[in-house]
């Protein structure tokens, strides 16, 4: 049984790092602040791409990932007019339909 528990969290464990390099390459192309062209390093949204990463299910939809991204975001620095829902639907699209593809 206990060998059964620690496949099943590593399967776990395998999945969210795949939809957190899913999530991070969206969110790295989206770029809201432009940081990359500025030399910024590869990590600068690491941070928020796993907050996202760790929120997204497999039930999760387009409209679920806006609004976790939109909340991620606003908490991390505090631009919620930039951040709204709105602003985060083209990202969400992305990072949902590459999770589909990848399922």
């Amino acid at each position: 049984m206990a060998s059964c528990l620690r496949k099943g969290k590593k399967y776990g464990m395998n999945m969210k790092k795949a939809t957190f390099e899913i999530v991070k390459a969206s969110i790295d192309k989206w770029d809201p602040y432009g940081f990359f062209p500025m030399g910024a390093p590869a990590n600068e949204y690491d941070g928020e791409s796993k907050l996202i990463a760790l929120e997204i299910d497999s039930e999760s939809d387009i409209n679920d990932v806006a609004y976790i991204v939109s909340k991620v975001f606003t908490s991390q620095f505090g631009d919620p007019k930039l951040f709204c829902y709105e602003n985060c639907v083209d990202v969400a699209n992305e990072i949902n339909s590459y999770l589909i593809n990848n399922k």
